[in-house]
């Protein structure tokens, strides 16, 4: 996995930490979506067994957590499964703050990009905003799972597996990156060991 920075974009040059950090990866690509874990150092809280089963059944080869990890035992938790790149969200503060504000994928000729979805008038105006170029955006924030198509970009927020907030379900996602297409798929539940029922096709 090779990362370099991209050159700056004329829309970020007056805020440089906006520049995406870029990775470049090989397609196709599975890649497992996880957002607001909301899991703290001092807690006794892990992320569940069942989202880590579910990773698995899938063989991510990747997991994109979409920020508010708010502890770097979580990312080590996840990081046994597979290579994970994270996003800050605004309550990854103190050392979480080194966590990059975005970070653009380049998987085989797709563009992606991971943002939290703070700092503007919803998590949904944050990440539709900034479609243009990028054939998906990948975000989180609302805890509010959702996948829709602007201008032809595809929009994914997995929700959270750990924190409802004022939503009624958990959410988790998984997003295939192919050759010829990218496609999500995201799971709501109100219990994890539901996630146990969920299997890949084929």
């Amino acid at each position: 996995m090779s990362v370099r920075r991209s050159p700056r974009r004329a829309s970020s040059a007056s805020r440089p930490e906006l520049t995406p950090i870029v990775t470049q990866l090989d397609a196709p690509l599975t890649i497992g979506l996880i957002s607001d874990t909301h899991i703290f150092a001092r807690g006794d809280r892990w992320v569940a067994d069942p989202v880590v089963a579910l990773f698995h059944r899938y063989r991510v080869g990747l997991i994109a957590h979409l920020g508010d990890v708010t502890s770097w035992r979580v990312l080590d938790q996840l990081g046994e499964i597979a290579p994970v790149l994270a996003v800050r969200g605004n309550n990854d503060l103190d050392d979480m703050a080194e966590l990059p504000l975005r970070r653009e994928l380049l998987i085989g000729p797709h563009r992606i990009l991971m943002v939290h979805g703070h700092g503007g008038a919803s998590a949904f105006a944050v990440a539709s905003g900034a479609v243009s170029g990028y054939d998906c955006v990948l975000f989180g924030h609302s805890h509010k799972p959702l996948i829709e198509h602007k201008d032809g970009t595809l929009l994914v927020n997995p929700g959270s597996p750990s924190d409802r907030l004022f939503n009624p379900h958990f959410g988790l996602g998984i997003l295939h990156v192919g050759v010829e297409r990218i496609e999500a798929e995201v799971f709501v539940f109100l219990r994890p060991e539901e996630l146990n029922r969920v299997e890949p096709e084929g």
